[in-house]
């Protein structure tokens, strides 16, 4: 953020952003009175998640405020540096913008704390002398509020004059026009490909607002643009010199992150304008179809059996949105399949392992028995844990699983969608199971995908089903996907989940 010099007669309002735990909420309140003053000057607007509206995407405001904020206030407590939202998504995004001289941080210590993180430390907080406003330093809460008031009336009047606070054009060393692309970089054609797929993603993001007035649903498109391109070269290490300089052996993995992101924010356009998503929907499928060489007659046969029809459809015309998501997940999971037998010939030409080590590094699939199980009824708890080894963050995921279909399967996350539709796997029926999140996955973190405790998943054997899977090559099967990661895909034999 540039450092302009204040006169007299200049107002200048700096947007904050405050990333807080709501465990803090009343005291976030007490604050907030204290900052009147600065808002009724318009030197200070301020921006907390309780601004979004009733219906409104939690992450997408957040993120949009993230990006256009100029400084970021931090109510650090212990409350704070426990939550992996403030610390790993809102404080992580905060220190790259930091460093890029696009805004300033100023930790407010809130509540007495061990907040001796080097890169929280490195910040001068408020109230004077990092003393938690809640401590015997202060005569009361008021006193230590009036002083981190203070404090950023100071700042906001004073800006630093230090070098690496500019604005995003000043930090750019070198025009994106100087850049020459070469025969190493993608294609104009492979270009307009990327620009149409953020602008799928940005259609998605910005469905409630296209019904607003004119000026309102501009400026949310721009906005968004502006945000997603940012994150795209952040991710791809093209910020210098932006599209241009993408990588061909990039272009396929660019094609993926964009179609992840997409697909993450379909429900925006759900809610919005069914009709336009259905268009979506049925676009993919005949991508998708194509991809896999099938013709419409087969594409149509596979869409009814998906759909429990007797005969094969005439169109996907004849399909509700319902019944087009169904053959949406169907006829990914074939592609998926086609993917996975094509990578594991390759390997086998090429004298490597059909598995690749970082997928079992990084995926974590297992099992173990519910101390509740009695008698003849077992009942087994599923944990999946996914720990992210590549030196980028992966935005979203999501894990495909697949039960024998006589298996009783229970689930108990928001998150996780059980299909009604029977999938047929090499002859043996299956219950389609999906777990799908848009948060992203930082470098080196680990996310319990599944677990007992918070997003519990479970299944139940008795005698009667053990005899009836003996002997049937029955499999439990799973496919995860990861941001640009490659594919994941692994199966256990199902006499190895449970036992009598």
């Amino acid at each position: 953020m540039e450092a302009h010099p204040t006169t007299k007669n200049e107002v200048r309002s700096v947007r904050a952003f405050i990333s807080y735990s709501h465990k803090d909420s009343e005291l976030l309140g007490q604050l907030h009175e204290h900052l009147a003053a600065l808002r009724r000057q318009r030197l200070l607007e301020t921006w907390t998640d309780h601004e979004i509206p009733p219906g409104g995407v939690i992450d997408d405001h957040v993120d949009a405020e993230v990006e256009a904020a100029d400084l970021y206030i931090l109510i650090v407590s212990s409350a704070f540096i426990d939550s992996n939202y403030c610390m790993e998504k809102e404080f992580a995004r905060a220190l790259e913008r930091h460093a890029a001289g696009q805004a300033w941080i100023v930790p407010v210590i809130i509540r007495e704390c061990d907040w001796k993180i080097p890169k929280l430390r490195q910040f001068k907080a408020l109230p004077r002398d990092g003393m938690p406003v809640i401590s015997r330093h202060w005569h009361s809460p008021d006193e230590g509020f009036s002083n981190v008031a203070e404090g950023l009336r100071h700042l906001i009047e004073n800006p630093p004059q230090a070098k690496h606070l500019k604005t995003p054009k000043q930090t750019e060393t070198k025009k994106a026009d100087d850049f020459q692309p070469d025969e190493r970089h993608i294609t104009q054609e492979q270009r307009a490909t990327l620009n149409k797929l953020c602008a799928d993603v940005v259609e998605r993001l910005t469905a409630r607002t296209a019904k607003s007035d004119d000026q309102k649903a501009k400026k949310a498109v721009g906005r968004w643009f502006g945000i997603v391109w940012s994150q795209f070269h952040e991710h791809f290490g093209t910020t210098e010199h932006k599209l241009p300089s993408l990588l061909r052996d990039q272009f396929e993995d660019a094609q993926q992150w964009f179609r992840q992101y997409r697909a993450s924010k379909d429900k925006n356009l759900k809610r919005a304008d069914p009709q336009k998503y259905r268009n979506t929907l049925t676009t993919a499928i005949y991508a998708i179809a194509g991809g896999l060489g099938w013709s419409k007659p087969q594409l149509y046969a596979f869409a009814a059996e998906k759909v429990g029809y007797g005969a094969a459809v005439e169109s996907l015309n004849d399909l509700g949105n319902q019944q087009l998501e169904a053959v949406k997940q169907g006829i990914r999971y074939e592609n998926t399949k086609r993917k996975a037998r094509v990578g594991q010939a390759k390997a086998r030409r090429n004298g490597k392992p059909a598995s690749a080590p970082l997928a079992l590094s990084q995926l974590n699939v297992s099992h173990r028995r519910a101390p509740s199980s009695t008698g003849d009824l077992h009942t087994y708890w599923l944990d999946v844990s996914f720990t992210n080894e590549s030196p980028v963050r992966q935005e979203g995921y999501t894990l495909e699983l697949l039960f024998p279909a006589p298996i009783p399967v229970e689930a108990q996350q928001p998150e996780c969608e059980v299909h009604g539709d029977i999938l047929t796997v090499e002859g043996a029926p299956y219950k389609h199971i999906t777990v799908k999140s848009s948060d992203p996955i930082f470098r080196g973190q680990t996310i319990q995908i599944i677990d007992q405790v918070r997003h519990p998943l479970s299944y139940q054997m008795n005698h009667d089903l053990y005899h009836a899977a003996h002997g049937k090559a029955w499999l439990f099967r799973w496919a995860f996907f990861a941001g640009n990661l490659p594919p994941m895909n692994g199966a256990i034999p199902w006499d190895q989940m449970h036992e009598f």
